[in-house]
């Protein structure tokens, strides 16, 4: 069944306006949390945030961090002055993805606080050190709250909540500071830029919201950062929708959710942090044997190498050039793996060979003819039952049309766990945890025998 590539969602409109000059009559920046707050340009009325409480501090060292992403080399630890007991942070994640990353989050730190947020992002305190965060494999940015406003008001004066939630928030020096020891400024006059997102209705824009932010900023600063369109040492955002916004500085890199292991990267693969999620829900053992019939670039298998020990990892598909590419961005890494040619209707695998299967199905606008798919799909999970041993799972990313229901209707080999609807790619597919049962699986033409190591 031919793949082809899927359209790529379009990023965020991050266009600047050229700098203007700070606001005179700004009050000194010692004085910031209290007296008369100037109004950012363009905006009337008022309106109060809900801020968030100033952290706490404590005396120690920060959590060891683990395996960094993409299994780059660790570096070295920073001793992270000042070291806080909780601060309030936000992680933005692909769209269904909240709850499995809360899941991560709470097995770093059971203690971990997330409260409600939108489609895409999670807030939430913990201990966690912000270089730990950063080794979280679900997530695509984490930033360092400086306020949460809610309730947004949708008329003019949303735009004046969130210019006083940016001024008046007493998180900016523990903010920068993590940001400084993270990603230390190259020169001696900070840089930086504004990006807003926003979506539901409202009486303003989004340039307006990034103006706004834009001048609590230059006041905060007393004009002495610059302000650049691109580049920036420096990234402040501002994510809005219908109920609230959140303003925070980006503690993450690209790499974050880019992963550095991606030297091959094939048209419509899955992203990383999807993966990650994917794998996550196969619940990780130690004597795993993993496969992931339909590998195309490699990632899903890649993230399992990293979430932990296994006994063997799987990797197959029908195309040469998927096989190419994830020989190449495995490269000599994550031994013991195996990569060689499938099919996903017809495994050269024995009977209850394999205890995880992950894998991305193709959806309906990656195959020539998408009434195929529910036929494809029945036979592929008859063909995951019977390699999966009893007692084993298969998680599966799935065409957004539900044409997987039809499929697994009438399969006692697969008990329905989980389904997370995402957004992904301009579609909104489901990831699928199916257990397998005790039933004997049905017969799907079983290929070559091969004996489990």
């Amino acid at each position: 069944m031919a793949r082809h590539p899927a359209r790529t969602p379009s990023g965020a409109n991050k266009t600047n306006r050229a700098p203007s000059p700070p606001n005179k009559t700004s009050p000194d920046s010692k004085k910031r949390t209290g007296g008369t707050v100037p109004a950012p340009r363009g905006s009337s009325g008022s309106g109060e945030p809900a801020s968030r409480r100033p952290p706490t501090r404590r005396d120690g060292g920060a959590p060891p961090s683990a395996e960094r992403r993409g299994g780059a080399a660790p570096r070295e630890k920073s001793h992270f002055p000042p070291t806080i007991t909780e601060y309030p942070f936000f992680a933005t994640v692909v769209p269904g993805l909240e709850a499995l990353a809360e899941e991560e989050l709470r097995s770093q730190d059971r203690k971990v606080s997330a409260g409600p947020g939108m489609p895409g992002l999670l807030p939430f305190d913990t201990r966690l050190s912000a270089e730990d965060l950063l080794d979280l494999r679900c997530v695509e940015d984490v930033y360092a709250t400086l306020s949460l406003v809610k309730p947004l008001l949708s008329d003019a004066s949303g735009v004046h909540q969130v210019f006083r939630a940016a001024f008046r928030s007493p998180l900016w020096d523990d903010a920068l500071e993590m940001h400084r020891l993270l990603q230390p400024a190259k020169k001696r006059r900070l840089t930086y830029r504004v990006v807003a997102q926003l979506s539901g209705n409202h009486a303003y824009r989004r340039v307006d919201l990034r103006s706004a932010v834009e001048d609590a900023v230059e006041q905060h600063s007393n004009g002495m950062w610059e302000r650049v369109p691109e580049n920036a040492a420096l990234e402040v955002w501002v994510r809005a929708d219908r109920a609230m916004a959140a303003i925070g500085v980006r503690l993450s890199g690209s790499e974050m959710r880019h992963r550095t292991y991606q030297e091959v990267l094939l048209p419509g693969s899955v992203k990383p942090t999807v993966a990650a999620a994917m794998v996550l829900l196969t619940r990780p053992s130690p004597d795993d044997v993993f496969l992931d019939p339909m590998c195309w670039n490699g990632t899903v298998l890649i993230e399992r190498a990293l979430a932990g020990r296994y006994a063997l990892l799987l990797g197959g598909d029908s195309d040469p050039d998927a096989l190419d590419a994830t020989r190449a961005n495995v490269g000599p890494r994550h031994q013991p793996i195996r990569i060689e040619t499938m099919s996903a209707r017809r495994l050269p695998l024995e009977t209850a060979y394999v205890d995880k299967i992950a894998t991305a199905l193709p959806l309906g606008r990656q195959v020539d003819d998408p009434d195929e798919l529910p036929d494809f799909y029945r036979a592929a999970f008859l063909e995951f039952a019977r390699v999966t041993k009893p007692g084993g799972r298969a998680v599966l990313l799935a065409d957004v049309q539900g044409r997987w229901k039809d499929s697994l209707r009438r399969m006692p080999e697969w008990n329905l766990r989980q389904t997370h609807r995402i957004e992904l790619q301009g579609q909104r597919p489901t990831i699928l945890a199916l257990d397998r049962t005790d039933a004997e699986p049905t017969s799907n033409a079983p290929g070559k025998g091969t004996k489990r190591p």
